[in-house]
């Protein structure tokens, strides 16, 4: 499914989801280079996202010892440079229970070290890293019975999570206890591209926003000074109007006045 809406999510024609959209730009202003471009979405297609490196697992010991009865004291495992001192195990009546506390010892501690202790039919001890992007290294360390009988763990270089080892979506396998707990860190990185795609996304659509808001407010301006330049401004041309026409009447009047002034004059002359 998720595959299925990586590869049919388009617009227009155009592909959005399976990491072919790159480099688009859109024209934003009325001058060259004023553009806003769009440089990627987040493939997100199951063999793309959720890409995490988990460093290489490294078998330590084999440590089926056989039949012994006493206790012994495991030290010095450095991982992820949390170190697990003086682990206590009662060495049973085989190998078996050495391997079982060995192992229950450094897994109660997963969470800090991101590493996680397996362990096969065969007594082989297996450090796997369940932390992504981490790396680990083990120190050299020893198991020892009451009679002296010492079991070596080797003494493992910083092993390095790198991009020969990345896993994706599409890499998931739950089959394991280890591979369940890759599988939630591959997950975890999957929510964060997909999120991280749609903050970008909501940043672009945010520029766009605001430049669609300043051009309108610039489509405003310049229709209210076609109109002040190209239409009547009423308020004015009436007021010019009242003017003239009071001027005009005031005139008349005035004139009314001047020319009967004559009329009396020959009026006295006439009596």
């Amino acid at each position: 499914e998720i595959d299925r809406v990586a590869s049919n999510t388009n617009f227009n024609g155009t592909k959005l989801l399976d990491g072919s959209f790159a480099g688009a730009l859109f024209q934003v202003g009325a001058d060259a280079g004023q553009t806003i471009s769009v440089n990627t979405i987040a493939n997100t297609q199951s063999s793309a996202i959720g890409k995490a490196f988990f460093a290489e697992a490294q078998d330590v010991a084999n440590l089926a010892t056989g039949d012994a009865t006493a206790s012994g004291t495991y030290s010095g495992l450095s991982i992820n440079s949390v170190t697990i001192d003086d682990v206590d195990v009662e060495i049973g009546d085989s190998g078996d229970d050495v391997a079982r506390k060995l192992v229950g010892a450094i897994n109660s501690k997963m969470d800090q070290t991101g590493v996680y202790a397996s362990l096969d039919d065969a007594g082989q001890l297996t450090l796997t890293s369940i932390k992504a992007d981490k790396n680990f290294e083990l120190e050299a360390g020893t198991l020892t019975d009451g009679d002296g009988i010492t079991i070596a763990l080797a003494d493992i270089a910083e092993v390095e999570a790198t991009d020969s080892d990345a896993t994706f979506l599409s890499g998931v396998d739950i089959s394991t206890v280890a591979g369940s707990q890759q599988a939630l860190e591959i997950i975890d990185k999957a929510l964060t591209t997909v999120s991280t795609s749609r903050a970008d996304m909501g940043a672009i659509q945010n520029r766009f926003s605001s430049v669609v808001t300043n051009l309108q407010t610039s489509a405003e301006n310049l229709t209210a000074s076609r109109s002040r330049i190209q239409d009547t401004d009423f308020a004015a041309e009436t007021a010019n109007l009242t003017r003239g026409q009071i001027l005009q009447q005031a005139g008349t009047a005035m004139l009314a006045q001047a020319n009967s002034l004559p009329n009396g004059v020959l009026a006295l002359l006439q009596g």
